[in-house]
């Protein structure tokens, strides 16, 4: 279950702003175009995304299902693939 008892959608805007922006400095200090990053803890998948945007190779596992469901509707809104 997520955090405090809510769902994974509520948590959805969040990683959508600042917690973003903070991964994509993360991405483009430790890494060079075409590198691989891990996202051992997928949640939303906001690291492949911010990743992609950065012309990055992202890849990311989630065990929770509710997250799951919701990066996979990120990721198919997304144009990633």
């Amino acid at each position: 279950m997520p955090p405090h008892g809510g769902t994974a959608a509520i948590l959805e805007p969040i990683y959508q702003t600042a917690l973003f922006r903070y991964f994509e400095r993360c991405i483009e200090a430790s890494s060079d175009v075409g590198d691989v990053v891990w996202e051992p803890f997928g949640g939303l998948c906001s690291v492949a995304i911010a990743a992609h945007q950065l012309k990055r190779v992202g890849f990311s596992a989630e065990v929770n299902a509710d997250y799951f469901e919701i990066a996979v509707k990120r990721l198919e809104n997304y144009d990633v693939f």
